[in-house]
C-alpha cells in the first residue's frame, strides 16, 4: 500500500519514495527542506488523508526535480508531520542544513534516534 499508515504508527515515522513505497536507510541523517512541512492531527487521521498528503508532497518533489529527496513522516505530540526530506551523510553538514532551516531536530538512521539541533 502507498504511504502505509501502519508503518508510521508502529515506528513513529517512516520514509517514502515518490511512488509512496517505504524506503529504509541505515546511515546518514534525515533533514527537512525548509518551508515544506505539513502537519495533521492524529485524531481522525485516515489512510486516505495520508495518501492524499503524501502524493501532494511527492508531486512537489517530482515537479522540482529533487532527485535526492523523499517524503518523510513522523508522529510528534499528537500530530503527523509530513515533509520533503533528504539524507545528509555527514553530521556537521546535516546540523548546518537543519540550522539554516530552523529545524528542532534531525533523525540519525544509524542509531534510530532523534537528535536535537544545536544552535551556537
Amino acid at each position: 500500500m502507498n504511504f502505509d499508515i501502519s508503518q508510521v504508527l508502529e515506528t513513529g515515522g517512516g520514509n517514502f519514495n515518490i511512488d509512496g513505497l517505504a524506503i529504509e536507510m541505515d546511515s546518514g541523517y534525515s533533514v527537512s527542506l525548509p518551508g515544506f512541512e505539513f502537519k495533521m492531527p492524529m485524531e481522525g487521521i485516515t489512510q486516505d488523508k495520508i495518501m492524499d498528503q503524501g502524493f501532494a508532497i511527492a508531486a512537489l518533489i517530482e515537479a522540482g526535480n529533487l532527485n535526492h529527496y523523499y517524503v518523510g513522516c513522523r508522529i510528534t505530540e499528537g500530530y503527523l508531520w509530513m515533509d520533503i526530506s533528504t539524507n545528509i551523510f555527514e553530521y556537521g553538514n546535516a546540523m548546518a542544513f537543519a540550522r539554516a532551516g530552523r529545524q528542532k531536530a534531525i533523525f540519525c538512521f544509524a542509531t534510530k534516534e532523534e537528535l536535537t539541533v544545536i544552535y551556537p
